[in-house]
């Protein structure tokens, strides 16, 4: 994945951006996107919405090949010349938007594995610019230091509630949304353009990213999904949502995306069974639904057990770059464009040899203590056991995809945003219980951040189906909770 730039550098991205703005029509959509990034900045809901785009832009991706013409019907494809463009602005006003409310969490955002990605991708960019490519690697920079203000600490913030952590997961489920419909229109329009080799690619350009897209979808859905009231119609929903995904991870033929999809939900459900069942049945219909329509939607399965083995040679290729140049790698000895290769570990030896290898290591063992550190936040009773298990699925993706895609080394990219997001989600579960579930008392007065922007006190009548709570003075009755309901 190209850091900042689409295909053909930094130049190429700056020139996309500029050339539809010298027209007329450009002009009027410069308008309305300044106005956009103005509301995004300033309105209630601007940091929700701004991160829905952010992350509907990511989905999308220009690489050439000679091989395949991935040119889009022309108003995505003309979307899709800008989205780098887009994508950066819309940060930069979600990023204001998220520091200009008051820090409700009662936390420090940061913590270890957040501070280490930030300074292992410091450091590659360092190289970066030190490798003559001054432009893209410090707009590159730039672009990580507000992934890492807003999806990294600015959405941290304003986390009181676990309904506050599920309203963090339902940006990446209305971002599935879009994505589904616009490679749905993609394929109904110009199915020639979606197929790259007899793998469905659509708006990604890539079958591999259109496959960790709707993975990562596929589990942000099913958390939802077991979440939402039975008879409610965004259960449904996200679950029609989950069974187009499935065809779609299916139709891309990446068995990286599979295995991250299986192994995940795997995880998600290991002490549910009977959701998992409910799950299976609704999104299995949309499954089967689609699989009758198009009839060659299986014929690419056969990729996933009888598929060669198309990584072996690039490994070969990074550890022999590696052992050529064993303490500082191979990235400053090559004038060409540096990028990320099929495994984030050997891509590192290969370009930054052990001097990279080792931020990456401690980055490695801080994620795997913050796992240890939600398995004992779930054994507290102190957060919803579902969020835990949602986090725990998140990081088994993390754990196969930088095995075999280069993530930590996109910059601009979903992985990287998506990566910040889990560890910042993972964060506010660990941190000494400070995440209040639905059921949480509060001792003496109502917290007053409960009046703020993200939601509203309420009292809650006891469940008859429940034990009733006592609290400390040995009073039975109602308590309180601070609830964040889209309203």
């Amino acid at each position: 994945m190209l850091i900042l730039a689409q295909d053909g550098g930094f130049e190429a991205t700056l020139r996309n951006a500029l050339e539809p703005l010298l027209t007329p029509v450009g002009m009027i959509g410069l308008l309305l996107g300044g106005a956009f990034l103005l509301w995004v900045a300033f309105s209630r809901h601007g940091a929700f919405v701004g991160g829905v785009v952010i992350l509907l832009f990511l989905t999308m991706m220009v690489q050439e090949n000679k091989y395949f013409d991935n040119t889009l019907i022309t108003p995505l494809e003309q979307i899709r010349a800008l989205g780098k463009t887009i994508t950066f602005a819309t940060l930069i006003a979600v990023t204001a938007n998220l520091f200009m409310r008051p820090n409700v969490s009662g936390r420090f955002a940061l913590s270890l594995p957040i501070i280490l990605l930030f300074l292992f991708e410091t450091m590659y960019l360092a190289r970066i610019v030190a490798n003559g490519e001054t432009i893209r690697g410090g707009f590159g920079w730039i672009g990580v230091l507000f992934i890492l203000l807003s999806f990294g600490i600015g959405y941290s913030r304003l986390v009181r509630t676990s309904e506050d952590l599920d309203r963090g997961i339902r940006m990446f489920a209305w971002a599935s949304a879009a994505f589904i419909c616009l490679n749905l229109m993609q394929l109904a329009l110009g199915p020639r353009q979606a197929i790259a080799g007899d793998r469905f690619a659509g708006i990604s350009a890539n079958p591999q990213l259109a496959g960790f897209v709707s993975a990562v979808f596929i589990l942000c859905n099913a958390h939802l999904f077991g979440r939402a009231p039975l008879a409610s119609w965004s259960r449904w929903l996200h679950g029609v949502q989950i069974g187009i995904l499935s065809v779609l991870v299916v139709w891309t033929g990446s068995r990286m995306s599979a295995l991250c999809c299986v192994a995940s939900l795997l995880m998600y459900y290991r002490f549910r069974l009977g959701t998992f069942s409910i799950l299976l049945a609704s999104a299995g219909v949309v499954f089967l639904m689609f699989v009758t329509l198009f009839g060659d939607s299986l014929v690419g399965v056969s990729r996933f057990v009888e598929g060669e083995n198309t990584r072996r040679d690039i490994w070969l290729k990074l550890i022999a770059d590696f052992q050529s140049a064993p303490f500082f790698g191979v990235m400053n000895q090559s004038s060409e464009e540096i990028g990320a290769s099929e495994s984030t570990y050997l891509t590192t030896l290969s370009l930054m040899g052990i001097s990279g290898a080792i931020p990456l290591s401690f980055f490695v063992l801080a994620t795997t203590w913050q796992f240890i550190g939600m398995l004992r936040a779930r054994r507290s009773g102190r957060v919803e056991p579902t969020q835990v298990d949602f986090a725990m699925g998140q990081f088994v993706i993390l754990a196969i995809g930088t095995v075999f895609e280069g993530f930590l080394l996109g910059i601009l990219s979903f992985a990287v945003v998506w990566v910040y997001f889990v560890l910042s989600f993972s964060t506010a579960l660990v941190d000494d219980g400070r995440v209040l579930t639905e059921r949480d008392s509060f001792d003496g007065e109502e917290d007053e951040a409960c009046d703020g922007d993200l939601g509203y006190a309420e009292t809650i009548d006891a469940d008859p189906l429940e034990q009733p709570r006592i609290d400390d003075a040995g009073a039975v009755g109602e308590h309180h909770a601070c609830s964040t309901r889209d309203r």
